[in-house]
């Protein structure tokens, strides 16, 4: 049988596309194989059942061919039943007698594919390491949702293959009972005169060189003769060292057996092996790691699997949202703790050899026993998740002189801008705004004639011009009669803090005297009120349209910034477009659903906000219960992830029973059924490609 994804990407675009025509979805004539296909699996009502329904007999025929499934009859009704894994009605089988030549009906065997039982133990259950002696006084509770605090998960039952040591097979090789040795060198580095002595074995005499002496005394000789550790090498003896006396090697600073990251998702990632022993040689379980430059997010995740805490920060988007992914997905084994009642902090319980020397034999002593950091318990019976973190964006604080606090507006009672007036940079802002212009959806550009400072201003930076831009891909292909340049206001975030709700308004207030077209909100971060007071502000209200813009980061470095004209600085952010139902009927009555419509992008050349569509989100959160403040998502979603990424990583790893109907769900833009929180405020985060967020609160 194959499923619906398999289904499509083995049709050619053509099939796919007529399909989505059929079923009235548009707006697809133009995009991709792959895009369509990710767009019929998002539709849910457009199931497996009626595609090959809507599939002409000879295409059916080939699907089977392809997929080496051989119906029951070359009907259409067959080869869909075939197809789709329906097992269709035991015919009787007519068997004639040959001494009585009656014809008798006789059932036909039917072969069926008996599926393996997965789970023949006890149930695994999923655990996360805590670290119960370390809390943050500022920061709010989080935790792991479970069937216990979210009944619409149903209880899974998860399975974990115990992990085998790679071990050295020479059964082909030599007869049973055999050892592998090495016979090593019994002279030493330095002369002694106590260990320099004729001595006989097996009825042979040995001496060592001149100059030289054994490496033990006359006694351990005999021990090691005894024990038969020595072996003849032409005029001289040396000693037999077992394989299995040391089975390890000592990791050196030559670590020859890394390379590049497999799987490789990120520019610059590197290979987990090197961070694992990175952390491993300098820090023990509990210990605080931190990466400042997070990147893919492989020093934390590396951290999370040997039980130590971490922090890490990047100033790009992208870094954080693939590492918030990696962290989500990742499934680790739960390796035995030292003391379990202590936690964590008390370390693991690791694997040890035996260090067999020679002074141990020659003294016969027992042998030392080294510890393999790199090799703990594993813990068969349990599967460990990653365990609950916060990103949190942290404003830096500011210095004002006292004359600019002698000079402040007293009679304000919000006082928390947290920047007013000119700063240094923004005249490089200006100058690169002029440059560059802003990036819009699919290549288009809102270019400027000019960018020039403005006086007698607070909250507003800049003013200029836009000029016609062919540039990029929308309805408007030449510049058309009616269309002139607009009137643009500036106003530029601060440099180390995020664009504040207060300084959107004090902005807007400010713009309405001059009566431009367009504000520009162009900022590092945007508050997540600033950011919804942009986007609902209509330019029927507003008098004028309302824009936010991302500055690049490389903005605040100037040896980043490379000076050309195709540097894009500054990218504009698209209105998230969400639509809450309550659902009337059915067993989920009375609780709630959101779709993700996509987002609305400003189009410049036609001056019109136009909806973008689904396919540029990356990822999106709802938090169901929002308090206005801090974002806790119980339901994440990764639209653009493949049939192996996101959530499915997680399944893979966990090798349980998952419910592949609700993975596919956690791929799509709508939300499962969910009952509403005390707040009756829900919070919905969206991540496009470009790893920019936006903001969608709603009160239901």
């Amino acid at each position: 049988m194959i499923n619906k994804r398999q289904l499509l990407e083995t049709l050619n675009r053509t099939d796919p596309l007529e399909i989505a025509k059929k079923f009235e979805i548009a707006g697809l004539t133009a995009k991709k194989r792959e895009v369509i296909v990710d767009e019929l699996m998002r539709v849910r009502s457009v199931s497996i059942d009626i595609i090959l329904n809507a599939l002409p007999v000879d295409l059916l025929k080939s699907l089977c061919k392809v997929h080496e499934i051989a119906p029951t009859a070359w009907r259409k009704d067959a080869m869909i039943d075939a197809l789709t894994g329906t097992d269709p009605p035991v015919k009787p089988e007519k068997a004639i007698d040959q001494n009585t030549k009656k014809t008798n009906t006789v059932p036909k065997t039917e072969k069926k594919k008996v599926p393996m039982p997965r789970n023949s133990g006890t149930p695994k259950s999923i655990e996360q390491y805590t670290h119960e002696s370390q809390e943050r006084l500022n920061n709010p509770p989080v935790g792991l949702v479970t069937p216990d605090t979210d009944k619409d998960i149903g209880k899974k039952l998860y399975e974990y293959d115990p992990h085998l040591d790679p071990q050295l097979v020479w059964d082909s090789l030599l007869p049973s009972g055999s050892r592998v040795f090495q016979a090593i060198s019994l002279l030493p580095a330095q002369y002694r005169p106590n260990q320099d002595f004729v001595f006989e074995y097996e009825g042979t005499k040995f001496e060592p060189p001149k100059n030289s002496c054994w490496k033990t005394d006359k006694k351990g000789m005999d021990a090691l003769a005894r024990e038969k550790r020595l072996v003849p090498s032409g005029k001289t003896l040396r000693q037999v060292l077992y394989y299995s006396d040391y089975p390890v090697s000592r990791i050196t600073n030559l670590w020859a057996d890394t390379s590049g990251a497999d799987g490789q998702v990120y520019v610059v990632q590197t290979n987990t092996k090197i961070l694992m022993r990175c952390i491993l040689m300098t820090t023990d379980p509990g210990d605080l790691v931190l990466d400042i430059t997070c990147g893919s997010g492989t020093t934390s995740l590396v951290a999370e699997q040997w039980g130590r805490r971490w922090i890490t920060c990047d100033t790009s988007r992208v870094a954080i949202t693939l590492a918030k992914q990696r962290l989500m997905t990742a499934g680790f084994n739960f390796y035995e703790l030292a003391q379990p009642s202590k936690g964590i902090g008390s370390g693991f319980k690791y694997k040890t050899v035996p260090h067999i020397t020679l002074k141990s034999i020659a003294n016969n002593e027992p042998p030392a026993q080294e510890t393999l950091y790199d090799q703990p318990f594993i813990d068969s019976k349990k599967k460990r998740v990653t365990g609950p973190f916060t990103v949190e964006a942290v404003p830096a604080p500011t210095v004002k002189s006292f004359d600019d606090i002698e000079n402040e507006d007293t009679g304000i009672s919000d006082a928390s801008v947290t920047r007013s007036g000119e700063t240094l940079r923004q005249s490089e802002w200006r100058q690169e705004l002029l440059k560059t212009g802003v990036r819009g959806k699919n290549g288009q550009f809102i270019k400027f004639s000019r960018i020039e400072p403005m006086s007698g201003t607070r909250y507003l930076q800049a003013e200029g011009e836009t000029v016609w831009s062919d540039a990029g891909a929308n309805s408007v292909a030449e510049q058309p009669a009616h269309w002139k340049p607009q009137k643009v206001l500036v106003c530029f975030g601060p440099e180390h803090a995020p664009l504040e709700q207060r300084t959107v308004e004090m902005a807007w207030q400010e713009a309405r005297a001059f009566k431009p077209d367009l504000l520009l909100f162009c900022a590092f971060q945007f508050d997540e009120e600033a950011a919804k007071d942009i986007d609902e502000l209509p330019p029927s209200v507003a008098g004028m349209q309302l824009l936010k813009v991302q500055m690049n980061a490389d903005l605040l470095t100037d040896d980043l910034r490379k000076n050309r004209s195709s540097n894009e600085s500054f990218w504009l952010i698209g209105q998230p477009e969400v639509e809450v139902k309550e659902i009337k009927k059915g067993e989920h009555k009375g609780k709630y659903q959101v779709e993700v419509l996509g987002f609305d992008y400003y189009n410049p050349k036609t001056g019109n906000v136009e909806s973008g569509g689904k396919q540029q989100i990356a990822m999106w959160m709802l938090d169901t219960n929002y308090d206005e403040r801090s974002l806790f998502p119980s339901q994440v979603f990764f639209p653009m992830s493949g049939a192996n990424d996101g959530w499915a990583t997680l399944a893979r790893n966990l090798k349980a029973e998952i419910d592949e109907e609700k993975i596919e769900a956690f791929r799509g833009t709508e939300s499962l059924p969910f009952e509403p929180g005390s707040r009756k405020c829900i919070g919905v985060k969206i991540v496009d490609d470009r790893g920019i967020e936006s903001l969608k609160i709603i009160r239901l």
